[in-house]
């Protein structure tokens, strides 16, 4: 009987280039092994709806983490986790002290506290988040919505970044985490995309050791102490490659297919 695999999957800088596509070889290679009981999922810091997008321009069967694990799909179920609302009202209260804008999402929504940067509002990056401008709501304060997560990003260098990650990791019921050296994520406590990964590991009853992962950010190595094969994009800073037990080419040199190929011999 052939054994079933997990594969697990971040977009930026792992499975999508600048332009936010999927190559036509990954897609290709993805379908592939498909039909031979390799599960994949898509395992992003994005919102749901932002990586429904790109899933759905690969196969809508694939599943989905978002959220950094707050929301994933399994067995056509989706289950939530949310920051406290306690953990919420510091976050914005730190935020403030620093005049910088916080953000937070839950499946589908952006809510920010003080500037929506270009990034979130250009046309030709809406797939970051919504193309719906209705999508992106400001608040002043930790009103009655729910958060699934949020993050805190910095346009410009800021001298005071040990001293907002040293107050924010005081916060009760709160992670803090980082894809990128210009941010902080803001994860309900004990929560992340490995979480995601446990769980689904033990619904397919598929171990650590036929489970792969990519990934190319410090949110990532979570993912990859989860996963028996984990595989650092070539794009990746030294800090992420040393987490993993192999590396593979970039994001823009077809390195999730490459490596698949190689690995399964297809």
């Amino acid at each position: 009987m052939q054994k079933k695999y997990l594969v697990f999957m971040d977009i930026d800088g792992t499975l999508i280039d600048e332009q936010q596509n999927v190559s036509n070889k990954t897609i290709d290679t993805i379908k592939s092994l498909q039909k031979k009981d390799v599960q994949f999922y898509i395992s992003t810091g994005r919102m749901f709806l932002s990586a429904s997008v790109i899933r759905n321009d690969i196969d809508r069967s694939l599943g989905i983490i978002a959220s950094n694990g707050c929301i994933y799909s399994l067995d056509k179920k989706t289950y939530l986790t949310y920051l406290s609302k306690e953990a919420v009202k510091d976050i914005i209260s730190i935020s403030n002290q620093y005049n910088l804008s916080a953000f937070f999402f839950d499946d589908h929504h952006v809510f920010y506290t003080k500037d929506l940067p270009h990034y979130f509002k250009n046309s030709d990056q809406n797939r970051i988040a919504s193309p719906n401008p209705n999508d992106y709501i400001r608040i002043t304060d930790a009103t009655n919505k729910k958060f699934l997560n949020g993050i805190i990003i910095f346009d410009t260098p800021n001298s005071h970044l040990k001293q907002i990650t040293a107050k924010l990791s005081r916060i009760k019921n709160l992670d803090i985490s980082s894809s990128n050296t210009n941010n902080i994520e803001l994860i309900p406590k004990n929560i992340n995309k490995s979480t995601a990964i446990k769980s689904i590991q033990q619904e397919f009853n598929i171990p650590s050791s036929r489970t792969i992962s990519f990934g190319d950010g410090l949110n990532d190595i979570e993912m990859f102490q989860q996963s028996g094969i984990s595989v650092a994009m070539g794009n990746s800073p030294e800090t992420v490659k040393k987490y993993a037990n192999h590396v593979t080419d970039s994001n823009l040199e077809d390195g999730i297919a490459n490596f698949l190929i190689q690995y399964f011999h297809i």
